[in-house]
């Protein structure tokens, strides 16, 4: 940092101009960083709920298999 207390104040003024750009600067790439971010979480956010509805279905399918072959084996009188 500049030690202001010895500039003249027109170099002051340059000098916190500078600053003043150098923190929109990074303003911005927070801002940027900030919102690619959040697209990457609704992304995430999808994706496990299409693995959670894949889990049901794969669940219920289950079910209804095994509860088809329990009626049919007794249907069949088979253990």
């Amino acid at each position: 940092m500049v030690d202001l207390t010895k500039l003249s104040t027109s170099s002051k003024i340059e000098v916190l101009i500078t600053q003043v750009n150098v923190m929109q600067e990074k303003i911005n790439y927070i801002s940027d960083t900030v919102n690619k971010q959040s697209k990457d979480i609704d992304i995430l956010k999808r994706r496990m709920n299409m693995g959670a509805g894949g889990i049901k279905a794969i669940a219920l399918f289950g079910g209804i298999l095994i509860g088809g072959t329990a009626i049919l084996y007794k249907l069949l009188g088979l253990k």
